[in-house]
């Protein structure tokens, strides 16, 4: 627990964690992890429908997960980042891809390019952060089948992941360039990826 001079800070930092525990949700027969919000739509995606008071993003998001499970970790999270990879091990794909979308009635979407290579980084993240060594183990046949999924993007050998086929990447507006990726047609280096899982 952080603790400053500030008292300000300190209420406002055990604030913070509080709200981060109410996004940790589970959903029976499906898991426990974080959803990607908890307000109730507005008027949709182009704001023509009715607002409908369904909540807003009350699913899980892979990336999302991923982004927070990072934050979660480094303030001492870690049995909540546990369920966050448990969740991510659960549903993916034979192939090794981890999911865009989760939904809270077990439908499941493929169709982000990151979200397995940031799977990826965020167990090496969990096993810089909480040394635990036994439970990477137990979940490595998962992160070689991301591994691998990771590696067979690279269809030119440059080294990079590359998201032709295999879906958006997290800056979506940012047109594709020559229908190869984002931003410059790559993504995450496999390298880098690599590099991060064993630490070298």
């Amino acid at each position: 627990m952080l603790t400053t001079s500030d008292n300000k800070c300190n209420t406002g930092y055990k604030l913070a964690m509080v709200r981060t525990d109410q996004f940790l949700q589970e959903t029976p027969d499906i898991g426990t992890t974080i959803v990607a919000g908890l307000g109730t739509t507005s008027r949709g995606w182009d704001g023509n429908q009715k607002i409908n008071g369904r909540p807003g993003y009350a699913w899980y998001f892979g990336r999302d997960a991923q982004w927070c499970g990072f934050a979660v970790n480094a303030y001492g999270g870690h049995e909540m980042v546990k369920k966050i990879l448990d969740v991510f091990i659960t549903y993916q794909n034979l192939n090794g891809k981890i999911f865009h979308e989760l939904t809270t009635s077990g439908s499941v979407h493929f169709d982000a390019s990151d979200s397995t290579p940031l799977y990826i980084i965020l167990a090496a993240h969990y096993l810089k952060y909480s040394g635990d060594l036994e439970y990477i183990n137990k979940i490595w046949p998962s992160l070689k089948r991301a591994m691998d999924f990771c590696y067979s993007t690279d269809t030119d050998n440059d080294g990079l992941i590359e998201i032709t086929n295999v879906g958006h990447g997290w800056v979506e507006g940012v047109l594709r360039q020559g229908g190869r990726g984002v931003g410059g047609g790559q993504g995450v280096g496999v390298r880098e990826v690599r590099c991060e899982l064993v630490g070298i």
